[in-house]
């Protein structure tokens, strides 16, 4: 699995096991950890990264301590040196902010759309 392809530990783990099919119930069942404690796990709900847990679940996903763990490459190293720099001024934050939560707000609304879409299909 490129672990690349999701930044966070939670979502590392997330990408795993629904490469998998499994489900959360199902890796709750597998590892003896609970499925809200997988689920909070998922969405980086933590303060501290809980080790001892994510260690049950790592034979389950095929993974290992320090593909969780690993940083993500550079995020930025493809784009433009002059895109690179209009990102990283704090100047730009702002509107950099709004950009991501205006496209967060149409996904969302999309998501919205599709599950009223679906309760009106017999």
């Amino acid at each position: 699995m490129n672990t690349f392809e999701a930044a966070t530990p939670g979502s590392k783990i997330r990408l795993a096991r629904s490469l998998k099919n499994m489900s959360l119930d199902t890796l709750a069942e597998l590892s003896g950890v609970s499925r809200p404690t997988i689920a909070r796990l998922e969405k980086d709900n933590y303060k501290r990264l809980p080790v001892d847990i994510i260690k049950k679940l790592l034979p389950y996903l095929e993974l290992t301590m320090e593909e969780i763990k690993e940083e993500p490459p550079d995020g930025l190293a493809h784009l433009p040196d002059y895109l690179q720099q209009f990102i990283l001024d704090p100047e730009n934050a702002d509107f950099l902010e709004y950009c991501y939560l205006e496209k967060r707000r149409r996904e969302l609304e999309a998501k919205i759309q599709q599950k009223k879409e679906n309760k009106k299909e017999p």
